[in-house]
């Protein structure tokens, strides 16, 4: 554990299955000349720090303009300095739930000033540890910030599989023949697109399997290969690797092309592989799309999942009740 005047640094352990994370909390000072030292101690500890790493607390900083209301325009270099020791940290911001800012100045009458100064950050090791995360800002009593709840895991709800076409498959040298086995002009549409969606699974399953187990498996296999006491006489051992690398790289293909689909990102040229920069943009994008509460009629929060679940039930059924539609008829 570590302290100054304006951060704490400590190691985590939620519960023994779970692997520790390093979490540093911040209370940045009012004085821009301080916050630029706390920057600096920060990308330091950046360099040094090799494991899941959460931030959080009150950075006494915005990162743009819309993070505030009222008072001066932003100024532009304490921001830039701010910005770029997160985008040097390789850190996300998880965002919110609640009210947009977590600070004001209390004051009234056209004086009031607004701002979001509070946050929670985190490298990519975190996100990959706690992907279903979600901050809350709670609403304000005594102080003048409003307190922030972090959830690590939000409780397990069941989802339906939803078929989904995935671009790897198109890959394969075999999928061509299974598309065309399965289209008939002796079945309506709607039968053949059913029962492509059931091979298509199967065939995924079969062909693809899991793609993570796959890559850790032939990297055992060149381990152990590339370990042999026989490895620089055996030639049975040397096109074995050969042959071992090239599967890796086709399922690093396969793996690209897995993460390209769900973060849904067209704009990388091929080649330019990046499975981390994909898998954090589906990290990103999943947080973006949850729904995790709602306001209703009168404007109050639904946030339990049962009560959130009848909400969203309810609205669509008067919105698309028969009475509703028999009278946009009649019109």
């Amino acid at each position: 554990m570590r302290l100054s005047q304006q951060e704490i640094h400590c190691v985590v352990r939620v519960s023994p299955n779970k692997q520790p994370w390093f979490l540093s909390t911040i209370y940045a000072s009012p004085y821009y000349q301080l916050r630029d030292i706390l920057w600096n101690n920060l990308l330091n500890l950046h360099n040094t720090v090799s494991t899941s790493w959460l931030i959080g607390g009150d950075f006494n900083e915005i990162l743009e303009a819309k993070e505030r209301f009222g008072g001066l325009p932003i100024n532009n270099r304490r921001t830039d300095n701010f910005a770029n020791f997160i985008n040097t940290c390789k850190l996300v911001d998880l965002g919110f739930q609640g009210s947009r800012y977590t600070w004001t100045n209390k004051r009234r009458h056209g004086y009031t000033i607004l701002e979001r100064l509070d946050r929670f950050l985190a490298n990519y090791d975190w996100l990959n540890l706690y992907p279903e995360d979600l901050v809350n800002h709670l609403p304000r009593t005594y102080s003048d910030h409003c307190p922030l709840l972090i959830t690590l895991e939000l409780p397990t709800t069941i989802h339906h599989n939803i078929f989904r076409f995935e671009t790897m498959w198109a890959s394969h040298p075999h999928f061509q023949q299974l598309v065309h086995n399965i289209w008939s002009d002796d079945q309506l549409l709607f039968e053949t697109i059913r029962n492509f969606q059931v091979v298509a699974t199967r065939w995924n399953k079969q062909t693809f399997g899991n793609i993570f187990q796959q890559k850790r498996r032939i990297l055992a296999r060149l381990g152990g290969i590339q370990a042999s006491v026989h490895y620089l006489t055996g030639q049975f051992l040397q096109n074995l690797e050969i042959q071992l690398n090239l599967d890796y790289n086709n399922l690093l293909r396969v793996d690209e092309e897995f993460w390209k689909l769900k973060s849904r990102i067209n704009w990388i040229n091929d080649g330019d592989a990046n499975t981390k920069f994909f898998h954090m943009s589906t990290l990103q994008r999943r947080c973006r799309n949850r729904i995790t509460a709602l306001k209703d009629t009168i404007e109050n929060w639904v946030d339990e999942h049962f009560q959130l679940h009848n909400f969203i039930l309810q609205y669509y059924k008067s919105l698309f009740n028969t009475k509703d539609i028999s009278t946009a008829n009649s019109r």
